[in-house]
């Protein structure tokens, strides 16, 4: 009997409880999710994006599925694509669809528990659609030249699917015969396109904000004025040249091997981050500091005709060609550089040189520095004056600098 009491006691407190829990009105079980929207609809090419607005009780996850293998090209993206609990809002961002049909992709968001999926549909662009205006009329013109559109005067969505999925472009001209291209509008169309070439036109502006897959731009020898590579990040090969630059940032751009970047305006030049950089030419700028000291992977460095006063490139060690003349220069230790087989280091002002170290070289030119300032320009050597390899070739080994003659005194190191 009182073990019987017992558990009617224990029954009670129990039911007692869960009626409590039922009855409390706090806070929802985490992973809740409160979502109105779960439909939509994008543009083929204006009008791609659309905001999903949500609340969640805990942190949540938002992916993206595909139901048909044609839509592997990733189309559509979601920006975040996590987060934590409360009120939350998601962009929703399509790439332009030029294909025959509309596409449908789903993003199943996850809290918790509990998920719920959004329906995502785009519309296919008109057969009918005439896209001419997106285009600069003297590209588009270049670009059915090449066979590439049909009619410069009528650029169809047949046109703007093969554009989409070109991966190079070359609209460049030369040196003897420059291109007319005063603008690329439209090249954002191309938005596959890994390689592109635009050189030796007369581009005031260029747009590559949207070919975010390229790995190589040459736009050198045009007039711009700016150059905006931001969102290229996937860039390795970078020439803009002959422009007229004022400044250039490449701080997103991290993979760069190559970089050539004279005859601008610059006034700095920061590559502190680029430790895969092997080739570098900010010639014929107006910089006054270079910091190569992380670039420990350069082999040709070429930054004659700036305004530098000092150059430390011991970090340097895979140097093979150094090119600093014309700068303001009072010493350079080449000490480290073993692998130099080319140093070009005149017209600046140093005393003396050492390259004993540099039994590599094939190239020296050092004339035109002051030296002693009387009549000699010590150069420390593997070799002397009688003894000077025949396969090193000097400019010059003699020359005049403040009223003086100035010969190169080659001195074997001991």
């Amino acid at each position: 009997m009182r073990m019987k009491s017992f558990y009617l006691l224990a029954l009670a407190a129990a039911l007692a409880f869960t009626g409590c829990k039922k009855d409390d009105g706090g806070d929802p079980r985490p992973g809740n999710l409160t979502i109105e929207k779960t439909e939509y609809a994008l543009d083929a090419v204006e009008n791609r994006t659309a905001t999903v607005a949500f609340t969640a009780a805990a942190d949540w996850t938002l992916s993206v599925v595909y139901d048909d293998a044609e839509s592997a090209a990733d189309w559509l993206t979601v920006a975040p694509a996590s987060g934590t609990a409360g009120e939350q809002t998601v962009e929703l961002s399509a790439a332009r669809n030029f294909r025959a049909s509309d596409r449908t992709a789903y993003a199943d968001l996850v809290c918790g528990e509990q998920s719920v999926r959004l329906t995502v549909t785009q519309t296919a662009a008109s057969d009918a659609t005439d896209f001419t205006a997106q285009f600069d009329p003297d590209f588009a013109k270049e670009l059915q030249k090449q066979g590439i559109i049909a009619d410069a005067e009528n650029i169809t969505s047949a046109d703007m699917e093969k554009i989409a999925a070109m991966t190079e472009l070359d609209v460049s001209g030369t040196y003897e015969n420059p291109g007319t291209l005063t603008a690329l509008q439209g090249i954002e169309y191309f938005e596959s396109l890994t390689f592109l070439k635009c050189d030796s036109n007369q581009l005031t502006t260029l747009d590559v904000s949207a070919n975010t897959a390229l790995t190589f731009l040459k736009c050198n020898s045009n007039q711009l004025t700016s150059l905006d590579v931001s969102a290229n990040t996937a860039l390795t090969y970078l020439y803009c040249h002959s422009n007229q630059l004022t400044k250039l940032d490449v701080s997103a751009n991290t993979a760069l091997t190559y970089l050539s970047c004279s005859s601008n305006s610059l006034t700095k030049l920061d590559v502190r981050q680029h430790t895969e950089l092997m080739n570098l030419s900010c010639s014929s700028n107006s910089l006054t500091s270079l910091d190569v000291s992380r670039n420990t992977a350069l082999t040709d460095l070429w930054c004659e005709s700036n305004q530098l006063t000092e150059l430390n490139v011991s970090a340097n060690t895979a140097l093979t060609q150094l090119v600093c003349n014309a700068n303001q220069l009072t010493e350079l230790d080449v000490r480290q550089n073993t692998a130099l087989t080319g140093l070009w280091c005149y017209d600046n002002q140093l005393t003396k040189l050492d390259v004993s170290a540099n039994t590599a070289l094939r190239w020296l030119s050092c004339e035109n520095n002051p030296g002693d300032g009387v009549s000699t320009f010590p150069v420390k050597a593997w070799f002397d004056n009688d003894t000077k390899p025949d396969n090193l070739e000097l400019d010059k080994e003699q020359w005049t600098y403040g009223g003086k003659t100035i010969t190169i005194d080659f001195q074997k190191a001991e």
